[in-house]
């Protein structure tokens, strides 16, 4: 969530704008948006640096963290970082 608050309003809407699409239809086609990365994790691309990482539980959709991209694949360690989160988040549910 501070990594949102912090993000410029014109990306905070592109955010919020791709959160209510997927809300309402459940998906977002658009590889540009939103694509899987690895397992479970998928990424959301707000524009070219701005990245939310999240999961899906059921039919609800967690976000994990936001980073800003720098290179030209999304790192690996903010993936395992996602996924850390994820595994925390799940064995809470246990």
């Amino acid at each position: 969530m501070d990594y949102i608050e912090r993000l410029e309003r014109q990306d905070q809407a592109k955010l919020a704008k791709s959160f209510t699409k997927m809300a309402h239809v459940g998906n977002i086609n658009i590889k540009e948006r939103f694509r899987k990365l690895r397992g479970k994790i998928y990424e959301f691309k707000v524009h070219p640096k701005v990245r939310v990482l999240c999961f899906q539980l059921s039919k609800v959709w967690l976000l994990t963290h936001g980073f800003n991209k720098e290179t030209g694949t999304t790192p690996a360690r903010q993936i395992k970082r996602a996924e850390e989160i994820m595994k925390e988040h799940i064995s809470l549910l246990e």
